[in-house]
């Protein structure tokens, strides 16, 4: 199943980040990395979370994701990050596509407050483009 690497950015010095980007895209192309997007702007439906500049890679799989985020190259890509970003980030396993997830029950998140909130809900149960009500 495909996984994700997602990193939420704050870029505090511009030089530092370009350094990061071109060798991060060195990185993503000596690995398994497929599409590779970049948001700079963010809604938050929920929660406290203030994204920055979010970055998404997918791969064929977690193992793969973690062999990418752990390689020489990315590693040096990490570091010229450090210097230049406060960052956040984790990887994940995909569940599959909405079509996938409309079919599970709700009760079986994995979080107690996922299962609760009426705007993940709303937005599971619609599938994509779906914008939840205010």
């Amino acid at each position: 199943m495909a996984a994700y690497l997602l990193v939420d950015c704050e870029v505090t010095d511009p030089k530092q980040y370009d350094d990061y980007k071109r060798l991060a895209q060195a990185a993503a192309s000596h690995n398994t990395a497929g599409v590779m997007w970049f948001a700079e702007e963010t809604v938050v439906l929920e929660g406290t979370w203030k994204p920055n500049r979010v970055v998404v890679l997918e791969f064929p799989d977690l193992e793969q994701a973690r062999r990418f985020y752990d390689s020489p190259e990315y590693r040096t890509a990490r570091a010229a990050a450090r210097r230049g970003t406060h960052e956040h980030g984790c990887c994940c396993r995909s569940l599959g596509s909405f079509s996938r997830l409309r079919q599970r029950p709700l009760r079986r998140a994995r979080s107690a407050r996922a299962a609760a909130s009426p705007a993940l809900r709303s937005l599971l149960l619609a599938g994509p483009g779906h914008r939840p009500r205010a």
